[in-house]
């Protein structure tokens, strides 16, 4: 439970652009940046960067969470795609 709140609380810092990875994971509590991307990568599926990257992309921004850190169930985190449309 407390990965998951320090991941959500790193979510929010990211989709704000407010600092690097390593800026992050440090102000969420992780000794270590380099075991907060496995972690990240392990629970999200993707890396933090790309995240941040889609936050910032117009294209991709739809498909991240809320910028809620503390809700239980965060809003559409997956979004399935139809190319034939």
């Amino acid at each position: 439970m407390l990965v998951e709140l320090r991941l959500r609380l790193a979510e929010s810092h990211l989709m704000r652009n407010s600092g690097t990875v390593k800026q992050v994971a440090f102000w969420v509590g992780f000794r270590d940046e380099h075991h907060f991307s496995k972690m990240y990568k392990h629970i999200r599926g993707i890396t933090a960067t790309e995240y941040s990257r889609r936050c910032n992309d117009p294209l991709f921004r739809h498909t991240v969470a809320g910028t809620d850190p503390y809700s239980l169930y965060p809003l559409n985190r997956y979004v399935v795609v139809n190319e034939n449309v």
